[in-house]
């Protein structure tokens, strides 16, 4: 799984744009994503939805943000998930950078390779 961090102007937040991952298909990579969270503080506050398509990662304490990701299925068997729209609740934008990192520990914890641009 390789994950694309890039910094967003005038400020030291990542986001995280887009991430590929091997599992067999997108409801495998989000149970597995689940599982990683799992003994976690911050699976207490984040879930991840899958259809065959999207891929939404969802903050829920103190407000409502989420990471919704388009899936696109490659011939070798990779899948490439691109960022398409975000919703950041305003509770949660001083402490993004944090979950963000934490979020990569959590999907290099399920095979991730980050990559900052």
């Amino acid at each position: 799984m390789v994950l694309v961090l890039v910094d967003r102007p005038g400020g030291t937040n990542l986001s995280i744009r887009s991430f590929t991952f091997q599992n067999s298909d997108t409801s495998a990579f989000a149970q597995a994503f689940s599982k990683a969270l799992g003994g976690r503080e911050l699976g207490k506050i984040l879930s991840v939805s899958a259809t065959t398509d999207t891929l939404v990662i969802t903050m829920s304490k103190l407000g409502t943000s989420r990471l919704k990701y388009v899936v696109t299925h490659q011939a070798d068997g990779r899948h490439t998930a691109k960022l398409q729209d975000e919703s950041i609740a305003l509770t949660h934008r001083a402490f993004r950078a944090e979950i963000e990192r934490k979020l990569t520990r959590v999907l290099e914890s399920c095979g991730a390779s980050c990559v900052v641009d």
